[in-house]
């Protein structure tokens, strides 16, 4: 199982999500915020591989570990974007793709103001434990 097939059922996981849509639209990005996109906006990226090998085998267990940023003109949308997928998330289990989530853990966040663009962000960590199947 590659952690490509887990953010491709990821994105569109949170893609479908009318909680998140309502809030970003269809602005949700893989990796990098596109130039000059309206705000608000999502990005999301792994910035982690946490994956157990067993004693005896390598595991089926895969825990990307992904960093979701909120950015919005204000703090308050900023955030409300960050705790809508945190709602989402967090103690997720079930499908998402072709991979099951089997639990998610959220991590650490952090915030900020882009002094050059007047933009908002806020982020936040989460660990998913996903197998195939």
């Amino acid at each position: 199982m590659a952690v490509q097939d887990f953010q491709q059922g990821l994105f569109a996981y949170l893609s479908a999500n009318s909680t998140l849509t309502a809030l970003i639209s269809t602005r949700l990005y893989p990796v990098n915020l596109p130039q000059d996109v309206t705000d608000p906006a999502v990005v999301f990226k792994q910035i982690g591989n946490n994956d157990d090998d067993g004693l005896q085998a390598a595991s089926t267990l895969l825990r990307p570990l992904y960093e979701f940023e909120a950015h919005a003109s204000t703090y308050i949308v900023a955030r409300q974007i960050i705790r809508a997928i945190t709602s989402i998330l967090e103690n997720y289990s079930g499908a998402m793709g072709s991979c099951t989530v089997q639990s998610v853990l959220r991590g650490d966040d952090a915030e900020d103001l882009d002094p050059d663009t007047g933009i908002y962000w806020t982020s936040r960590e989460f660990e998913f434990f996903v197998t195939e199947g």
